[in-house]
Parts: C-alpha cells; structure tokens; sequence
C-alpha cells in the first residue's frame, strides 16, 4: 500500500505540473506541439492516479479482510480457552490442563503471525482507521 501512496502522491504532483504548463502554452500560443506533449503527461498522470487508488483500495480491502478473518480466529480460540478455564475444577491433571493451554497459546501466537501489519499505510495517520489498526496491533504485540 505504501507504493500506491508515494506513486498517488508523484503523479499527482506531475499532474499538477503538466496542468499548469499546458494552461500557460495554451493561453500564451507558444507552442502546440509542446502543449500537445503535456496535455499527454496531464491524461497518462490523470490514469496513474486513478489506477494506483484502485489498487490501493484493494490492497486495503484484502488487508483489512485479512484481519477480520485472522481476528475471528482469535477470538473462538480465546472463547475455547475461556470455556476450558471455566471448567478446570473437574480436571486434575495438571499436565492435560497444561497441554491444552499451550496448544491454544500457540494457536494464537500462529494466527498472530500470520498478520502483516507493515503492509498497511494509510493515507491519514490521524484517521479511525489507523488508529483502529494501531490500537489492535497493540492488542496483539
């Protein structure tokens, strides 16, 4: 997601830069070839742009489905392991009691893992949503 935001931010950038020449050729008839020429830049930068937020939306959308199910599975598991605290008088063995939970232990620690926070960037570092994503990867880490 990081590079669809440098690349939304450079284009739009040239695009603004291409606009602004072609307005200034255009009013002063200095050259149409060149005007030509960044009218060109101005509509290939427009598609950048517009390419690189679809892109970037849909890196999000995976990301934060990606979450969502991964957060599913943490949550039944720490479920299980609440049900299995709740019933722990009935069993005796501390070893069995042990086993089952390290095995959830390490359910979560996987399912954790597995979750690529460095990929998301959000193009508003201020915005719910990041605050969201920092808050859960705070509840993970």
């Amino acid at each position: 997601m990081n590079i669809h935001k440098k690349t939304i931010l450079f284009f739009s950038i040239l695009f603004l830069f291409s606009a602004i020449i072609c307005w200034v050729f255009e009013i002063n008839d200095i050259s149409a070839t060149l005007s030509n020429i960044f009218i060109a830049i101005f509509t290939n930068t427009f598609i950048v742009i517009c390419t690189s937020f679809v892109n970037y939306f849909h890196e999000k959308e995976g990301f934060f489905n990606n979450l969502f199910f991964y957060g599913i599975f943490v949550n039944s598991n720490i479920e299980c392991l609440k049900l299995f605290l709740e019933k722990i008088n009935q069993h005796k063995d501390i070893g069995a009691i042990y086993q089952v939970i390290s095995s959830y232990y390490d359910a979560i620690e996987n399912i954790i893992k597995n979750i690529n926070f460095t990929i998301y960037s959000p193009i508003f570092s201020k915005s719910k949503e990041a605050k969201s994503v920092a808050c859960i990867y705070n509840l993970f880490f």
